[in-house]
């Protein structure tokens, strides 16, 4: 399994020679090893199996193999009591002691795993966290577990303070428990009614993002290659992170929701472009899902957001490179996965139709919805999309875009109505007494509309009602420059 493993990582060049050697590697580990393996009593043994079936999928073109995999080996974490503190077994010895670590890190491996199919394709989870009790296990290098075990015993081994060759998984670990806590949220039946215009579990997702974040440069390795511990990835991680804040629609795109939606897509699309030139580890599935998703999301708010109600994170010139290496992303991974060029031929017509310049000068050459012949085509391709994506806000973006008119903005609504205001005050037939009071004179002015620009916590704001909130007390993380 391995070495089938090991063969999918390849670039997509080198994907196409070696896709018959993987195939055969991968029917010889599940016909001649796996039924062997489950032969064995020893239920953590069975998961790892699971989890390399799980490692095999997140490379291969299938979102239901995936699910079901990652899911299968989760429950199979709960059938066999690993997620229970109290069901560890008795350490007698030193080798139980590591035996105990070993189940905890398979564990976590689970949960780090399913939190990240699940989060990615907006599903419940398989277990939720507050059932969860067992500890995490120690950053401790697999060279060291049995030394540090033993000098620890009985107690359980010290973490080391300074990097090892599971710091960075770990990491990923305690950012997975925050999108957890995301997702528990966004899935509530009654979060658009009770939760979303909350600002205060946004706020305290934002903290523990900001502590998570600020801690990544001791959980990564200095001078790594692009690699899955490299602290740039730990960055695409942190700004999908953000992005599973706000699922911005037509009304909520003018404003926080948008403003956040574009920075973090545009970071995320960057970065993973920058791994996919220099690195195979983005070649995954899951990879290819987020690219089309962020790309989707950042489409949309220029979609539902138009003339001066958009602020400055609606940067043209860095979202046209971040649509333009969209664009190759999905290019490039549809060569490895023909199934996938439903995605690269959807993104491309909405990076056709959706217009990424203002037109406050000249309104009247604004498109009023995308062109016939795009949206029947964007439709056609929805039920493929949909088998791939699952995401259902994805979709819901992608419909929206496709069968209705581009939202007009209350700046739009509000110069209409000037417009209209002049028109009737030039009427000699008709004027009016200035002493009569008519809703058309009512001047409506810009800062009602414009949109607040985020920042990180800079002011304490916990005492603020949610009309009240002033994102301004937000910021965004630190961009990444393509360039370097």
């Amino acid at each position: 399994m391995i070495f089938s493993i090991s063969l999918l990582l390849g670039k997509t060049g080198e994907f196409q020679l070696s896709q018959a050697r993987q195939e055969d590697f991968y029917q010889v580990a599940i016909s001649r090893y796996l039924p062997h393996m489950f032969s064995l009593p020893d239920r953590v043994l069975h998961i790892q199996a699971y989890l390399l079936l799980a490692m095999h999928a997140l490379y291969s073109p299938s979102t239901e193999r995936l699910v079901s995999i990652t899911s299968t080996a989760m429950r199979y974490c709960v059938m066999a009591q690993l997620h229970l503190a109290d069901a560890e077994p008795r350490a007698a010895d030193v080798a139980a002691k590591v035996g105990i670590q070993l189940r905890r890190r398979v564990f976590w491996s689970a949960y780090a795993l399913d939190r990240a199919v699940s989060t990615m394709f907006h599903l419940p989870f398989c277990i939720p966290d507050y059932q969860i009790t067992t500890k995490m296990y120690a950053n401790v290098d697999d060279a060291d577990l049995y030394r540090r075990c033993e000098a620890a015993f009985p107690d359980d081994p010290h973490s080391q303070p300074s990097y090892t060759n599971i710091s960075a998984a770990l990491h990923i670990v305690y950012c997975r428990q925050i999108q957890s806590e995301i997702l528990n949220t966004t899935l509530h039946r009654d979060f658009e009614k009770d939760f979303d215009r909350l600002p205060s579990w946004r706020r305290h997702i934002l903290e523990k993002l900001d502590r998570w974040k600020s801690l990544c440069h001791r959980y990564t390795e200095d001078g790594a290659r692009l690699s899955l511990v490299h602290e740039e990835w730990l960055h695409i991680v942190y700004n999908y992170s953000l992005l599973m804040l706000y699922q911005p629609n037509r009304q909520t795109a003018g404003g926080p929701a948008g403003d956040w939606t574009v920075k973090a897509c545009v970071q995320t699309i960057l970065i993973f472009r920058k791994f996919q030139r220099e690195s195979a580890i983005s070649e995954a599935w899951m990879g290819l899902i987020a690219q089309f998703k962020s790309g989707v999301a950042l489409l949309y708010c220029f979609w539902a957001t138009q003339g001066l109600s958009r602020s400055a994170a609606f940067d043209p010139s860095e979202v046209s490179e971040a649509v333009r290496c969209c664009s190759i992303v999905l290019s490039l991974l549809a060569e490895r996965w023909h199934s996938t060029k439903v995605l690269r031929d959807a993104f491309d017509i909405l990076a056709r139709e959706v217009p990424l310049v203002n037109f406050v000068a000249s309104p009247s050459l604004r498109p009023k919805r995308i062109r016939p012949e795009s949206s029947q085509k964007l439709l056609s391709l929805l039920s493929e999309i949909e088998a791939i994506v699952v995401h259902r806000d994805t979709l819901r973006m992608i419909r929206e875009m496709a069968t209705e008119a581009f939202p007009v903005s209350h700046h739009q609504q509000a110069s209409t109505l000037q417009l209209t205001q002049d028109a009737i005050n030039n009427d000699p037939s008709n004027q009016i007494l200035e002493s009569d009071e008519s809703p058309m004179g009512t001047a409506i002015t810009g800062d009602l509309f414009q949109p607040v620009t985020p920042h990180f916590f800079t002011l304490d704001t916990s005492n603020l009602e949610p009309d009240d909130f002033d994102y301004a007390a937000l910021g965004f993380p630190g961009l990444f420059d393509p360039t370097i």
